[in-house]
């Protein structure tokens, strides 16, 4: 079973590879320890674009964990007060966000944090953002953070924002470098 996906992640990288290993490997021509091999040469020579899912994952949960240490420590940034309080969000709710937003323990916006993606095509912007709108449905504001190196999604995500009347709804942009702990710039509705 190994095999059949380390010739899956091959095959995404290169399908002409894929195609030539899968009788061999079939056949026992090629060991799992070849396919392997195969596999991180394929990833060396991709400049490093091969990057699997359990590393996709980890980098995704190391942002979001970032972006809730600078919460917890800076909630104001959020520009919605100074007495709120930034927690980790419920799994089960009916739409799920990675933290909410609490002021004397009612609920006053919902996050969700989105990481380093190198292909952010529209669809997928129009996706994060409708699940946004849902958000802000449930509550009374939802925030969508992203990596500040998504400039241009930013731009993009912030038009649709304000074509589509989400007042509601707030793009903000967490860049890991800056400060102590992070900085958050928030793109907002003019009167939202």
């Amino acid at each position: 079973m190994t095999g059949v996906l380390t010739l899956s992640q091959i095959s995404i990288l290169s399908s002409d590879l894929a195609q030539s290993l899968t009788p061999k490997f079939f056949s026992g021509e090629v060991s799992r320890g070849d396919l392997r091999k195969a596999l991180e040469h394929v990833q060396a020579a991709g400049g490093g674009r091969g990057v699997t899912a359990h590393e996709r994952v980890k980098r995704a949960q190391a942002f979001e964990e970032q972006v809730y240490r600078f919460l917890r420590k800076t909630p104001a940034a959020l520009e919605l007060g100074n007495d709120v309080e930034v927690v980790r969000s419920p799994r089960d709710s009916l739409v799920p966000s990675d933290f909410t937003v609490l002021r004397d323990g009612k609920i006053v916006a919902a996050i969700e944090c989105k990481a380093h993606r190198s292909k952010r095509h529209r669809r997928y912007l129009i996706e994060i953002l409708s699940m946004a709108a849902l958000r802000a449905r449930a509550h009374p504001q939802a925030f969508l953070i992203v990596p500040d190196t998504w400039e241009d999604s930013i731009a993009e995500l912030s038009e649709l924002v304000r074509d589509l009347g989400l007042q509601a709804v707030a793009i903000a942009a967490f860049s890991e470098n800056a400060g102590k702990y992070g900085e958050l710039s928030i793109h907002r509705l003019s009167g939202g």
